[in-house]
């Protein structure tokens, strides 16, 4: 990944005016991370007393940079199986193939991590809150698939922790047993992680003006896209928060990050010392940001720019923005 270097303040020290410019800036993508999840169900062709109700989804697709913050912590989805026979006493139990694991997962062969699911079984006012692997329920079936009224199962899927997916290609099989029939249903479940985007644009020249006892310089409409709903920015200072000139000679400067209307962040400690990231700030989901601007704004008190002899001073502040 390439780290972008950002000349920030060219300055001179003109007649007593203090007058700076920020160099022009690139745009930066950082490849960050964003999952694509695709659940794939299907019947199986061996003994199918039960079989996806019609009506049901057959598919389910989760983009989860499309996800809340709530939501990438704790997602659910469902779907609804039937039966085709009638039975007052059927026991039906669920298996985790090929993995023989007791917690219910799928894997990522190439690395060997698993992303761990749970979920519930319900039908006709019984649930089953947290389905045990290979723990046989039993179950009233009186309504067939082919009827107006027919008892549809319901399986509740809950996964956590998808917002910190790694990158990858997940994989295994919800198995559905019955007492009667043995295996009588498949459930493939697939997860497929990529890379998300996160850009930050806008960071135009700044000018130091006077402003009472201050020299402030401020940019009030940079622009933070990214495909997740929050970000972290990382900022660093090649002179550890100072402005200087060719000899060493220079003044320490201030320096804010604040996002919309909300409360300012201080950045002054993390470019004093070696880095420092700022976390959890709110992104525009659009690339132009109409909705979300963020404002850097950087300041020097009067008197000690009153104290600088006449020169260039300059500092190079490199900014990273990464996932939420």
């Amino acid at each position: 990944m390439s780290i972008p270097r950002v000349t920030f303040f060219a300055c001179d020290l003109i007649e007593n005016l203090f007058m700076c410019r920020l160099l022009p800036v690139q745009s930066f993508v950082a490849n960050c991370f964003y999952a694509f999840a695709s659940f794939f169900f299907g019947s199986s062709s061996l003994q199918a007393d039960m079989q996806i109700s019609p009506g049901s989804v057959s598919g389910i697709e989760i983009n989860t940079s499309l996800l809340s913050a709530v939501e990438k912590e704790v997602y659910q989805t469902a779907i609804s199986v039937c039966s085709t026979k009638t039975s007052k006493d059927l026991y039906i139990s669920f298996s985790n193939y090929p993995y023989d694991f007791e917690e219910f997962s799928v894997k990522n062969d190439a690395s060997g991590i698993r992303q761990e699911y749970h979920f519930s079984a319900e039908l006709n006012g019984v649930k089953i809150a947290l389905v045990k692997h290979n723990e046989p329920y039993k179950f009233n079936i009186q309504n067939v698939c082919d009827s107006a009224d027919r008892d549809d199962m319901t399986l509740g899927l809950t996964f956590y922790g998808l917002g910190k997916l790694q990158p990858g290609t997940y994989s295994g099989q919800l198995w559905v047993h019955s007492s009667v029939s043995g295996k009588i249903l498949e459930i493939p479940i697939t997860l497929t992680g990529a890379s998300e985007v996160v850009k930050i644009s806008n960071l135009d020249d700044l000018t130091f003006h006077e402003n009472g006892n201050r020299w402030v310089a401020t940019n009030n409409r940079i622009c933070v896209y990214s495909s997740v709903s929050s970000y972290r920015l990382e900022a660093r200072s090649s002179n550890r928060g100072m402005v200087k000139n060719s000899r060493g000679e220079g003044v320490a400067y201030s320096a804010f990050w604040i996002v919309g209307k909300g409360s300012r962040h201080d950045l002054t400690k993390h470019l004093s010392s070696s880095a420092g990231v700022v976390e959890d700030l709110l992104a525009d989901n659009s690339e132009d940001c109409p909705a979300v601007t963020s404002t850097f704004r950087a300041s020097v008190p009067a008197v000690s720019i009153n104290n600088l002899p006449a020169g260039t001073y300059s500092d190079i502040i490199t900014l990273t923005v990464m996932p939420g």
